[in-house]
């Protein structure tokens, strides 16, 4: 995905603590003191150096080294000396600088103060290798024989304090709902009794000077650079590798890969697979992606190739390692920590081997609850479900046995403030650790292209919440269980966790994860959002307004969030074979935010259960895919208890028992209880586009207790599951709507628990639909997991209220006697495009005083204020034609429901439209959520808005019907209404009377569907009414309702200018006055004529009758005159829509005056004659000079005659220019200039030299688009503009010819030519630069057929154009309407030729690989020409290399033989906006041969590619362009094959670049000076590129320097040039021997001259490498070739003197 994600940047809100850092750094110094060091640093100096230390000795066994701050010491050498400590205060640089060497360091402890600066450097391609052992140093052993120690040192460093093991369990009741019952409750730890335990050499008995367990490892709090030799992790094997083979394929070239690297081969997660499982190999030969193994693999590793899965390869080997000797007591492993300082961390590309001693098989020991605390968290539960509700005491040293925080690799509090340093944990490997493997602690780090294998609990870490930075590239494999301690008691009572085989393992949810692999784990993804624990928690803290009171003390629950609350982000996750793909464990229902967890792209290959998202809420999945272990036995997707707002996009569910596991019901001891349900029923679960393949059932419907009652059969589940394609989804501005603004208030005055707190309640609506701001729980649940669906605030004091009202402003409500009010912004999110949107929210403040902040309030300007889309259908008055009163539900076993079906069902904020919703809530809630009439003739439904309404969506949802475990039905009756909208009531009570009042119609077909949707109608009206028209007594049932709308507000910023208003505002009542200026010839009446309308209530009726018969008035002797709008409109376009009819089919006038400051008046107008039925007359000014005011005038009075007038409407148009500032979506305010999507009054303007280009993803009124030159537009959906108004323009630089196609429908070539200056011919001035191409001509110079200026008909899309304009740097433009759907394309076989001229049909690119792939049964190649005016001939593009076709673009095409006509398709999917060209931006290997005469540049292009032959490879050879001729060509020549054609683009196999010869051709005439170059793109440095020249017999290397040559004749076709490619250089001897082998005799014969004596020997192989030929000659030269087939040969030539040749040979 490649995708920009719209997420709420993450950032720590705090800083890392001096306090701490001090701390450990003390702690560090004090373990360690300098006075103890038995070799201290004095100078700059090798390690190895005497000299360099105090003592004049190298350190030894033993040896406390000390490294002072202003010292640098170097370290490259071999040593087996067991160092026991180095405290470094300076610089300490560890490398090897000799390929074949190593350098070895073993210690015991490493410390690094914050001075320091340490590192082990071996990056350099010829550097060798590093080896630090990190070993437990014998004390005690040591103490007792010592003579290096000073008895001080023997006093402090002891290992023989008493350990004492006791374990620690939790008593009593741990679950409160408040702090009171909690501190009054009966919950206690209780400990065994002692055991005295010893770990001989290990850190547990060396508390008395290592309280914390840092020592036997490397901890720094300085800079750090570890950095080996790069190395890809990972790559995906090519095909299935079987056990008992001995090599395997890759995907792509292993960089950096040797001979004898270890590798771990991930096992696949086909179902029911045998033999499936990981092998741990050794290289012992690399061969491209070919790898020889050492030994045979023992296990299959079978892929799935139609997802694009198959197993991967992780590298295991670095040249940097750091490892601890093989032991069973893991408290002897070493550990490497760095901390507390981000200034410079980089530890990238070593290998960490055995280290870790934090054991996660065992439960943590160093922390323990010891007591209860109130959470700063609204409405938190006081249990493991709570937020920051427990305190932990911490273990004394003398129990401490198991330490959380020394792992493989730990950063530790480096800092995650925002501008804090990243770390780069890169490229590393961490192979045999016991706990986690690398741990991201409170820091912004990289953590990419690892390789963590073979740990337990968790791979890689973000361990207390408040970690960012990204996590890319990852391979995680073999995490296995840990301890098995349930979750919440492990969390609560010893704060340990994330213990349970977890592959990426998420407390901090900050970390932006991508393209990571998972397999063999437990747990592929695990998430734990238990935060009960202060001890190890670390707050999360957003930069934006998602939570816009969490920062600077203002709230009352402190600064920051909870790691929760954070949106956690993964792209492209692979998990391989794993029981669980995602688990998300526990979230506190009462954590209220709109914080949207996203999965973009994750496939989980072989699970259990693919995704585990129970007691969870607001996670997005798009493009999922999930395949079970076991068919018989696996689930997809497990919801089955508090899952909240999930959606699923794209997903495909392969090889399961159940797909869904829904809710489960829950039975009662309790005789005369009800069941419970553990899902709401009522918040979504959204799939889109959902596909199954080998799933047994749908859903899985499953009791939870059924020993209670086995005769229940629970058969229909409860849960609001909604099925949609994507086509019936479309991209909409995210909405908020307050549903109760009686909580946004604050009481200045008020005291207590509430003071200074409000709530926020609403609802979201999307581009899937709507849903409630929060999580409400099942209500059957009671309060343990209290639900709470409004946002709560409270302010911390007075203080920081008014602190926040002074940075953030009080403002002062106009409208409403100045009441005061402070604004906070609530972020939320669109759940298919993950963007966010700001709402303000506005909070009253009561009874605040006149002083100080409260001052002088702010007035917000009209913009902030104008009415904005929300869900009006919420608060509509509704009603129906008719209620049924006769529905009920049982599931047979428990009490009868009747079902609520009254109108109000329709809007209650439900969409499930199943009729047992709610049945298992205990009575809490009304069983049902829809509407329903009774069956009657023409049944309807009504809404009243209250007022007039802006409306721009609608979704009217149907019923289903429940269908077991199978996926619900559609109900039938959704089918045959209209949902009508007007601004008057709906009176009558038939279809026929609803339309004929009705302003607008939208009319749903006979198919029933899922919903029915309208976007951006911009209807206006106050009354909406859905009626049947089906032929029979029909009902109307509706799950819900939804519209959007806004009010409509007739004010402007500006005084009397409406911009964007409507008929209401611009053309109110009692704004028109009328007038007679021939009074005496005429007169008019006017009636109110309600009746007579076309769309709204205000229609009227005017009757002219003249007074004087002999008179003959005038158009304008009476007048209808609009109020004034005063203003200057200049630069502005002003339209205006009259609906009119006459009976008497009278003309009238309709005339903007236009006032102009510098004077006098303009009166456009149009002056149509009216017809007997209402028509729409449009006239459309662009204002361009400036105005002091513009009138509407209708003129009439020329015949007697009655007229009809009414929907007459007045825009103001404005113009919307694109600016693509934040991605491509058209429906994204922030990417148009103004901050707003265009709707049916905007002019929109796409410019060129942009990076973003819009994408229309959904139906579009637009007044009109401008396509300037160079820009592009993308749509898949209808796009409505006024009179079809689209403009397409494409500069062309030249007059020279170019070839085009137009991107628009609906265009004529008589418009075409007007719009447009073409050049006229020179020989035949009535021909103008506008012609066709015929193939049916069969001389080459007749095929153009120039046209005429009379040329009239309507284009043809998908048809290609040569055009020349009469000049330089003219605009080609095309108007008409876009292109949205497929097009297909006639072609033809000629009678001249094949080629066909076509075009792109669409405002936008094309990918040519997708098109050619599409139509290759059509074609007689996937090759395409397009002309090159500046070299006045043709290009050859084939399809591999994707060439994007521009919009507008004309090009060739060449048709099969057979049959004579054929349709080649274009995609309308397959549009795109330009991006890099990847094939040309790749590691492909490509020779651009080129040839220049001074005025024309050729060139031949050669591949060099895998998967390729020397024959014709459609594709990925093209040939030259035939249909014409030119002076100048150049081409290659097939090896095999067809050896007649011209090549402009040839692709080899890249195995012959070693040793290769290609016949170039070349068409030039006699006495051109020619030039050959040639550019190579990534070619090896040891392959050479010679252009041989036969006739001058010479051979020149390509690359550097030009060949140049003078023809002296005419030269045609092959046999002169030859390319050939050398692994090495060829030398003067080579030269002189390779330049005479050459054909003779017309390819008869082989001579072979320049070898002494003609004394040597031949064999003659083919390409196979078959013998064809073995020859020794003396006193003779020729090799007879008559018998011997066309074809390429290779020929050995060998004898005396080191005479040892192979060359390759082609017959032609």
């Amino acid at each position: 995905m490649k995708t920009h994600y719209f997420r709420l940047l993450l950032v720590a809100i705090f800083c890392f603590s001096n306090i701490q850092n001090t701390e450990a750094q003390t702690d560090m110094m004090n373990a360690i003191p300098s006075n103890l060091a038995t070799h201290t640093a004095t100078q700059n100096g090798s390690w190895f150096n005497s000299t360099t230390w105090s003592s004049g000795t190298v350190p030894g066994e033993g040896a406390i080294v000390f490294i002072p701050n202003g010292i640098n010491v170097t370290y490259e050498g071999t040593s087996s000396d067991h160092i026991f400590a180095i405290r470094v205060d300076g610089v300490f640089e560890c490398t090897q600088s000799n390929s074949n060497a190593t350098t070895t360091l073993k210690f015991d402890t490493f410390f690094a103060t914050h001075t320091s600066y340490v590192k082990f450097l071996a990056n350099n391609e010829n550097d060798g290798k590093i080896i630090v052992d990190i070993a437990p140093f014998d004390l005690e052993t040591y103490r007792a024989s010592s003579t290096l120690w000073s008895a001080d040192a023997k006093n402090h460093f002891r290992d023989n304090n008493l350990v004492t093991f006791k374990t620690r369990t939790g008593e009593g009741d741990d679950r409160y709902n408040t702090i009171e019952e909690a501190l009054n409750g009966d919950f206690q730890i209780t400990e065994s009794a002692g055991t005295t335990i010893t770990d001989g050499s290990g850190v547990l008995g060396r508390y008395n000077w290592d309280p914390n367990q840092l020592s036997l490892g490397m901890v720094t709090m300085g800079q750090l650079e570890i950095i080996g030799q790069e190395k890809l992790n990972m790559v995906q094997l090519a095909e299935d590798a079987t056990n008992g083979q001995d090599f395997i394929k890759l995907k792509e070239n292993p960089l950096g890969w040797k001979v004898n690297d270890d590798l771990i081969i991930t096992e696949g997660g086909n179902a029911l697979a045998s033999n499936n499982g990981e092998d741990l190999a050794q290289i012992k030969t690399i061969s491209g992606t070919s790898i020889t193994l050492m030994s045979n693999l023992t296990r299959k590793h079978e892929g799935r190739l139609a997802e694009g899965l198959h197993c991967y390869v992780g590298n295991l080997t670095r040249n940097i390692v750091f490892q601890s000797p093989d032991t069973d007591i893991v408290t002897k492993r070493g550990h490497m920590m760095a901390m507390h300082n981000d200034t410079n961390v980089q530890i990238k590309n070593a290998q960490f081997k055995k280290l870790g001693r934090t054991d996660k098989s065992k439960i943590l020991d160093d922390f323990v609850w010891n007591n209860w605390l109130e959470p700063k968290v609204f409405t938190s539960k006081v249990s493991a479900l709570g937020q920051e509700i427990a305190e932990m005491r911490q273990i004394p040293e003398n129990e401490l046995t198991n330490r959380r925080g020394r792992y493989s690799i730990h950063l530790h509090k480096l800092g995650a403030a925002f501008g804090a340093k990243m770390a780069q944990v890169t490229g590393n490997v961490v192979w045999d650790n016991p706990g986690w493997g690398i741990t991201h602690h409170d820091s912004h780090a990289n953590v990419s292209k690892n390789v963590v294998y073979d740990v337990t609990g968790a791979g890689i870490v973000a361990e207390t919440g408040s970690e960012t930075g990204t996590w890319d590239n990852n391979l995680v494999v073999n995490i296995k269980q840990g301890h098995r301690l349930d979750p919440y008691k492990a969390s609560l009572y010893h704060d340990d966790y994330l213990f349970s085989g977890q592959g990426l393992a998420y407390k901090g949810r900050a970390v932006l994860s991508r393209n990571n692999v998972i397999a063999d784990a437990i747990r592929g993804i695990g998430v734990i959002n238990m935060n009960n624990s202060i001890n190890n928690l670390d707050r999360v803290g957003y930069e934006v307004d998602n939570f816009p009171l969490s920062v600077n003390g203002y709230s009352k629950e402190g600064d920051g969030v909870m790691p929760v609350e954070a949106a956690l982000i993964l792209e492209n996750t692979i998990i391989i074979n794993c029981n669980i793909g995602l688990r998300s464990i526990e979230r506190d229902m009462g954590v209220n935010h709109e914080s949207r967890s996203i999965f973009d792209g994750i496939k989980v290959w072989g699970a259990n259960t693919g995704l585990l998202i129970t007691y969870q809420a607001d996670y997005s999945f798009k493009d999922v895919y999930i395949s079970g272990r076991n068919p018989a036995t696996s689930v997809g997707i497990d919801m089955w208890k508090h899952s909240h707002n999930q959606t699923f996009e794209n997903i495909k569910l392969e090889d399961l028992e159940h797909g869904i596991r829904v809710s489960k019901t829950t039975l009662s001891s309790s005789n005369n209880v009800d069941p419970k349900g553990r899902n709401n029923g009522f918040t979504p679960w959204v799939f889109i586009d959902l596909t199954t393949n080998n799933v047994n059932e749908l859903y899985e419907i499953l009791v939870d207790n059924p020993s209670l009652n086995p005769s229940f059969n629970y058969t229909e589940h409860t849960d609001n599951i909604i099925h949609l394609q994507s086509e019936e989804i479309s991209s909409r501005p995210t909405t908020f709507t307050i549903l109760d603004d009686s909580t946004l208030e604050v009481d200045y005055n008020e005291t207590g628990d509430d003071a200074l707190k409000f709530e926020v309640d609403g609802i979201i609506t999307d581009d899937f639909g709507s849903y409630n701001m929060g999580i409400q729980q099942a209500l059957a649940q009671g309060t343990l997991r209290e639900g709470y669906p409004k946002r709560i605030y409270q302010f911390a004091s007075k203080a920081k209220f008014e602190e926040y009202l002074s940075v953030n402003g009080v403002y002062k409500d106009e409208k409403d006697n100045d009441q005061l009010y402070f604004i906070i912004n609530e972020s939320l999110p669109n759940r298919r495009t993950f963007k966010y949107t700001k709402f303000p929210i506005r909070v009253k403040i009561l009874n605040a005083p006149s002083t100080g902040v409260f001052a002088n309030p702010l007035v917000e300007i009209a913009t902030d204020l104008v009415p904005v889309n929300q869900m009006i259908s919420r608060t509509a008055s509704v009603s129906q034609s008719s209620t049924n009163s006769n529905l009920s539900y049982t599931d047979g076993t428990h009490s009868i429901a009747s079902i609520d079906l009254s109108a109000n069902k329709a809007v209650d904020g439900n969409v499930n439209g199943r009729i047992n919703a709610q049945y298992y809530q205990r009575g809490l809630l009304p069983v049902g959520s829809f509407s329903q009439t009774n069956l009657s003739s023409e049944p309807y439904y009504d809404l009243d808005f209250g007022e007039l309404k802006d409306i721009a969506y609608f979704d009217i949802w149907n019923t289903v019907e429940l269908n077991g475990a199978n996926i619900e039905t559609l109900s039938n009756h959704f089918k045959n209404f209209s949902v009508f909208i007007s601004d008057s009531p709906f009176t009558g009570t038939t279809f026929q009377e609803s339309k004929s009042q009705a302003d607008y119609e939208y009319i749903k077909d006979e198919t029933p569907t899922r919903k029915f949707s309208k976007n951006n109608i911009g209807a206006i009206g106050r009354y909406m009414r859905i009626h049947s028209s089906h032929p029979t007594n029909q009902i109307l049932k509706f799950s819900e309702i939804e519209v959007i709308g806004k009010s409509i507000q007739c004010e402007s910023s500006e005084a009397n200018i409406i911009e964007n208003g409507f008929a209401e505002c611009l053309i109110g009542d009692g704004s028109w006055t009328s007038s007679i200026s021939n009074s005496t010839d005429c007169e008019a009446s006017f009636l109110d004529e309600g009746s007579i309308v076309y769309g709204g209530s205000n229609a009227f009726k005017l009757t002219t009758t003249k007074t004087n018969t002999l008179s003959t008035p005038s158009l304008g002797d009476i007048k209808l005159t609009n109020t004034k709008y005063l203003g200057d409109f200049n630069g502005k376009t002003i339209k205006i829509d009259v609906w009119a009819k006459s009976d008497d089919l009278a003309q009238i006038g309709i005339q903007l005056k236009i006032d102009k400051i510098a004077g006098g008046s303009d009166y456009p107008g149009v002056y149509p004659t009216l017809t007997a039925n209402y028509q729409k007359y449009t006239i459309t000014t662009d204002i361009t000079e400036a105005t002091s005011g513009i009138t509407l005038r209708l003129l009439i009075g020329k015949e007697e005659a009655t007229y009809y007038f009414d929907e007459i409407k007045g825009v103001v148009l404005s113009t919307s220019t694109w600016n693509g500032n934040t991605d491509n979506s058209w429906n994204t305010a922030s990417n148009w200039t103004p901050s707003e999507v265009p709707n049916s009054n905007s002019k929109v303007i796409i410019p060129s030299g942009l990076t973003n280009y819009p994408t229309i993803s959904y139906d579009a009124d637009i007044n009109s688009i401008l396509i300037e030159s160079g820009a592009t537009l993308v749509t898949q959906k209808t796009v409505n503009t006024s009179d079809d108004k689209v403009t397409f323009k494409r500069n062309l630089e030249t007059d020279n010819w170019y070839l085009v196609s137009n991107p628009l429908a609906n265009e004529t070539y008589e418009n075409i030519l007007t719009n447009n200056n073409f050049a006229n011919g020179q020989n035949d001035p009535t021909n103008i630069g506008f012609a066709f191409y015929d193939n049916t001509k069969i001389n080459v110079n007749e095929r153009w057929n120039y046209q005429k200026s009379d040329l009239t008909g309507n284009t043809e899309s998908g048809l290609g154009i040569s055009v020349k304009m009469a000049t330089n740097n003219q605009e080609l433009t095309f108007n008409g309407t876009i292109n949205a759907t497929n097009i297909s394309k006639a072609i033809t076989n000629g009678a001249g030729t094949n080629y066909n001229l076509v075009g792109n049909p669409y405002t936008s690119y094309l990918n040519s690989g997708s098109f050619l792939d599409a139509n290759t049964n059509e074609l007689d190649s996937k090759t395409i020409w397009l002309w090159d005016q500046a070299n006045d001939g043709y290009i050859t593009k084939v399809a591999i290399q994707d060439f994007k076709i521009s919009p507008g673009q004309g090009f060739f095409v060449k048709a099969n033989n057979t049959p004579v006509t054929g349709q080649i398709n274009f995609d309308v999917s397959e549009q795109n906006h330009l991006t890099e060209n990847t094939f040309l931006k790749s590691q492909q290997i490509k020779l651009e041969l080129k040839v220049d005469n001074g005025a024309i540049n050729k060139e031949a292009l050669i591949y060099f590619l895998d998967d390729v032959t020397l024959n014709f490879d459609n594709g990925y050879d093209g040939e030259l362009f035939g249909g014409t001729s030119n002076e100048l060509e150049i081409y290659s020549q097939l090896l095999e094959g067809n050896l007649e054609k011209k090549y402009q683009i040839q692709s080899l196999p890249i195995n012959s670049i070693d040793d290769i010869v290609i016949p170039i051709g070349v068409d030039a005439k006699s006495n051109m000076d020619l030039t050959f170059s040639a550019d190579l793109t990534n070619f090896k440095e040891d392959v050479n590129v010679y252009l041989e020249d036969k006739k001058a017999n010479t051979f020149h290397q390509l690359g550097s320097n030009d060949y140049n040559i003078t023809l002296t004749d005419d030269i045609n076709g092959f046999g002169r040039f030859y390319l050939h490619s050398s692994l090495t250089p060829l030398s003067t001897k080579e030269l002189s021997l390779n330049q005479k082998i050459y054909f003779i005799n017309n390819n008869d014969a082989l001579i072979i001259k320049g070898i002494p004596n003609n004394e040597f020997s031949l064999i003659l192989y083919d390409t196979l490498g078959k013998e064809i030929v073995r020859k020794s000659f003396v006193n003779e030269n020729k090799l007879d070739l008559r018998s011997f087939s066309k074809g390429v040969y290779i020929v050995h030539l060998y004898g005396e003197n080191g005479l040892n040749i192979k060359r390759k040979i082609l017959r032609y």
